[in-house]
């Protein structure tokens, strides 16, 4: 019986056994399972700033993506479009991507610092200038700029007209059918004579206007579009409503009046400044001519000068308007008017559009009395004076410079007919050369 009991105790005991086995194993499975929940947790909580790292830069990507343009390409790719640009059309030449070349004539008071204001404008070192010009000097500049990938070299041809209106026809000859789309004329005025200014502007503004004149009529003989093209753009920055647009006569080439001088000129009584400079704003006004004051030993003036040269040129942005007498005066082009400008002194009119140049020009010399015009006095009777060796050299240089003249007018037509078998203003002919910038084609317009 006992051991009975002592089996079944026994067996008792071998069951508490095995269920306290069982229990333990069952625990242990449960502190196993809770140890690889606990792992896994801190498994996931270990990943977890990881995934939110790659959440936030995947999240930053996309708030950059999204400022960023979609059509920003870098240097690579830039490079990779422009060669696959070549391959498909290796014979276009884009007119943006070649070096632009652009002539600059200069005319004006004898003795005004022509000279001076080029220098001042394109040389660091303005004081060099010592050598004075010699009837008509020409000389170039290089401007290099960067377009896109590329890096252009443009060219700028300079003439300069020495002695002020005596050779006034010499501008014609570096005007002509190959540059009137890209020039640009500086008629620079001697403020510190204010007595001249007038006569000076109004002479050397018609032989421009002449000489442009001649070259429209023979290129509308052509059939060129050129003539109609350049004087849309020549209209277009006066706008469609223009108050004086009825009483304006801008010239085709853009033009600049420059009052050199101005040290001199700030010194002058008030007044005296006053009506010069609406003198002058109406002079360049009803001529389309833009208008600033300068002083070589100033060198902002220098900039601002640079800033409207290249404006027409390049079409980059114009300087500020500038109408205070007491300062020196800046205007452009285009952006003036006969209201804003007003009546001269002592005038019993009420209305500025009703006077007319002769009624300025009136008042004006009434002010400042004009001097005896020396240049009417270089007509002599040479006759009475007979110098055999000088006589037989002064026909031959006139027929030397008439001979010149014939040349260069062939050379151009002989120019303008390459590549064109039916007239030489064709636009397609013009267009494959690719070596005529045009002011107008770079405005957007038609040239031909």
């Amino acid at each position: 019986m006992i051991s009975h009991h002592h089996s079944n105790d026994t067996n008792h005991s071998v069951n508490h056994s095995n269920i306290s086995l069982n229990e333990i194993k069952s625990e242990s499975n449960l502190s196993s399972s809770k140890s690889n929940s606990e792992e896994s947790l801190t498994k996931d909580k270990q990943k977890q700033p990881s995934q939110l790292q790659k959440k936030k830069s995947h999240d930053s990507q996309k708030n950059i993506n999204s400022v960023v343009n979609p059509n920003t390409k870098n240097l690579w790719q830039l490079c990779k479009l422009e060669k696959e640009k070549e391959k498909k059309e290796p014979n276009k030449v884009e007119l943006n991507d070649i070096g632009i070349e652009s002539s600059i004539f200069l005319a004006g008071s004898s003795g005004g610092g022509k000279s001076t204001l080029i220098s001042s404008i394109f040389d660091k070192n303005s004081s060099n200038v010592t050598s004075n010009t010699h009837l008509l000097d020409y000389t170039y500049r290089h401007n290099n700029r960067t377009k896109g990938l590329n890096s252009l070299k443009d060219t700028l041809h300079i003439w300069e007209l020495a002695n002020g209106v005596m050779f006034k026809e010499f501008l014609k000859i570096p005007i002509n059918e190959h540059n009137i789309n890209n020039a640009v004329a500086i008629i620079a005025l001697d403020l510190s004579k204010p007595e001249n200014i007038i006569d000076e502007y109004n002479e050397i503004i018609e032989v421009i206007n002449s000489r442009v004149d001649y070259i429209l009529k023979s290129l509308e003989k052509r059939g060129s579009r050129r003539p109609k093209a350049l004087t849309v753009y020549t209209w277009k920055k006066y706008g469609n409503n223009h108050p004086d647009k009825e009483l304006l006569h801008p010239t085709i080439i853009p033009t600049i009046i420059v009052g050199t001088k101005y040290d001199k000129f700030k010194n002058n009584e008030s007044e005296s400044k006053k009506f010069i400079c609406k003198m002058l704003r109406y002079l360049a006004h009803t001529n389309g001519s833009s208008l600033i004051f300068f002083n070589q030993n100033d060198e902002s003036l220098a900039q601002k000068c640079k800033q409207i040269l290249f404006h027409y040129i390049y079409r980059s942005a114009a300087p500020n308007n500038l109408v205070d007498h007491n300062k020196p005066i800046l205007v452009m082009a285009g952006t003036d008017s006969l209201e804003s400008i007003g009546l001269p002194p002592n005038c019993n009119a009420t209305n500025p559009q009703r006077l007319s140049l002769n009624d300025w020009t009136t008042i004006y010399e009434s002010f400042f009395k004009k001097e005896d015009n020396k240049n009417k006095n270089y007509s002599i009777d040479l006759s009475k004076f007979p110098e055999p060796i000088i006589d037989n050299l002064k026909i031959e240089k006139d027929e030397e410079y008439i001979k010149y003249c014939q040349k260069n007018e062939k050379e151009a037509n002989e120019k303008l007919k390459l590549g064109s078998s039916s007239s030489i203003g064709s636009p397609s002919e013009e267009r494959k050369s690719g070596n005529i910038y045009s002011r107008s084609r770079a405005a957007g317009l038609a040239t031909y």
